[in-house]
């Protein structure tokens, strides 16, 4: 049956049509995920940026650790972070 199938030229392209047309869909797919991760992580990079640098600036005008940990939990959760990964950016 597979050698009528490769020999024969009748109804080929329609279902190579359809083979290729899954594929192309997977890839599509495949591609939107990937983008959605990269744009998730710059965005989480971004929020542990900014709570580190609100940490800094606070450590430089207190000295204080206690203080450093309290600003940058709350910066953290102000970007919608909870509270237990704010503290593990400290």
């Amino acid at each position: 049956m597979l050698l009528r199938f490769l020999r024969g030229r009748r109804g080929n392209i329609t279902v190579m049509s359809a083979l290729m047309l899954a594929a192309l869909a997977g890839a599509g797919g495949l591609v939107g995920e990937y983008g959605n991760g990269l744009f998730h992580r710059i965005l989480d990079q971004r929020m542990a940026d900014t709570a580190a640098t609100a940490g800094a600036r606070v450590y430089d005008e207190t000295g204080s650790p206690a203080s450093v940990s309290a600003a940058v939990t709350n910066v953290a959760s102000l970007n919608g972070l909870n509270g237990s990964i704010a503290s593990s950016i400290v």
